[in-house]
């Protein structure tokens, strides 16, 4: 792309005027937290995008030491304190910025409103649940302050022992809305945004909480078991590794409401 003493251009970048491999290496040389395996994998996902698959570039590895060309940014410590109501642990997540929507590297396995990535800024810093609401939390405190109808599901029972620290499953918004209400002064569950920021935990492009699929089984639970995914169904809260805001089960488990509506226009 440049001769001996020469420099390639923004110009040139922009304008296409480099190959494919070498536009999508100057675009994530500059990119923090991203090691040698992950930048390479990046560059290789961008060229298949690019040239829609034409050209797929060959990488070889090896379990070498992580080398960062720009280190990962210094993630918060967030702060946790325990909340009276509901006696669950609701942890503090940072004001920011974060690209929402489709990674790059898993493009083609993203569905269409989930594209274009976009950025989004957090203006407010909000407290969040560690994590997932427990029947505990739910049936014999929310429910018996409020007169709710309580959430029994029999085929969800993993270990009897543990069925208070099972997440509670079966609730509806508005049914989430007001535990939300009834948790917390000013409660509210958090908008689509706000729960992906805290889900990602300060890591802009990976498209899982785990480094590899090998791993994955030590930060969710999901169909089948092994490593310390030792369930078949639901799993107690808290089993597995959190992320980096201190929050577990953001993949995996159960599903959570948000408190925004979906739009297809937006």
């Amino acid at each position: 792309s440049a001769g001996v003493d020469q420099v390639t251009s923004d110009a040139e970048i922009t304008s296409g005027k480099i190959g494919l491999f070498t536009s999508a290496l100057v675009k994530a040389l500059p990119l923090h937290g991203l090691d040698l395996t992950e930048l390479v994998s990046k560059v290789k996902a961008a060229v298949r995008l690019a040239s829609k698959d034409a050209p797929d570039p060959t990488w070889f590895s090896s379990d070498s030491p992580r080398f960062f060309f720009h280190e990962p940014d210094p993630i918060p410590d967030p702060v946790v304190e325990k909340i009276n109501v509901d006696r669950l642990r609701y942890v503090r997540i940072p004001s920011g910025q974060f690209w929402m929507g489709c990674v790059p590297a898993s493009e083609a396995q993203c569905s269409p409103n989930e594209k274009p990535r976009h950025r989004v800024e957090i203006t407010r810093t909000f407290w969040l649940g560690q994590t997932e609401v427990t029947n505990r939390a739910y049936n014999d405190k929310f429910a018996k302050a409020a007169g709710a109808p309580k959430k029994t599901r029999k085929g969800h029972i993993t270990d009897a022992g543990k069925e208070k620290d099972l997440p509670v499953v079966d609730v509806s918004w508005e049914e989430a809305s007001k535990y939300c209400q009834w948790s917390a002064k000013g409660g509210r569950l958090p908008t689509e945004a706000e729960w992906e920021f805290a889900a990602r935990g300060g890591i802009a492009d990976d498209v899982f909480p785990f480094p590899d699929l090998s791993s994955s089984r030590q930060y969710a639970n999901y169909l089948g078991t092994g490593g310390i995914d030792t369930f078949d169904d639901l799993a107690p809260v808290g089993q597995f590794h959190p992320n980096y805001y201190n929050l577990y089960d953001m993949a995996g488990n159960v599903w959570e409401w948000v408190s925004d509506l979906f739009s297809a226009t937006y």
